[in-house]
């Protein structure tokens, strides 16, 4: 290219004057419509990994979530009435009386007072424990 002169080896670019002569705010002269759009895209990325950045930092903390009061009502009205269907449902039951236990619902009780780990066991293996210890 006739005039256009190659920068020497080392030399900082950002220091030339931009091919239209334009010159920064900084040095007295306007800034391009280029040059602005450059600025604000920056700022704008600048912008957007700074959100991320703290979004990233902040990961393990947990917005507290405030129930509303329409809400903390809803639940209390919602706990009392399962309450009232607890107690009358459960005022029939206490007054029934139940029938003696059997031998053997006696004899698993007190092997599984004497071995309380042997609760978890499969029905069976406990029907068999109590015929071979019987």
């Amino acid at each position: 290219m006739p005039g256009h002169k190659e920068p020497e080896h080392g030399a900082d670019l950002r220091s030339e004057p931009r091919a239209g002569g334009n010159r920064s705010e900084a040095e007295g002269g306007s800034v391009s419509g280029e040059d602005r759009i450059e600025r604000a895209a920056d700022e704008l990325d600048e912008r957007r990994r700074k959100i991320r950045s703290r979004a990233y930092r902040d990961r393990d903390k947990q917005l507290e979530a405030k129930p509303s009061a329409a809400r903390i009502e809803a639940v209390r009205r919602s706990r009392e009435k399962a309450a009232k269907h607890r107690r009358e449902n459960l005022f029939g039951w206490v007054e029934e009386e139940r029938p003696p236990l059997s031998v053997l619902a006696v004899a698993v009780r007190d092997y599984l007072d004497k071995h309380p780990a042997d609760a978890r066991q499969p029905a069976g293996w406990i029907g068999v424990t109590l015929w071979t210890y019987g």
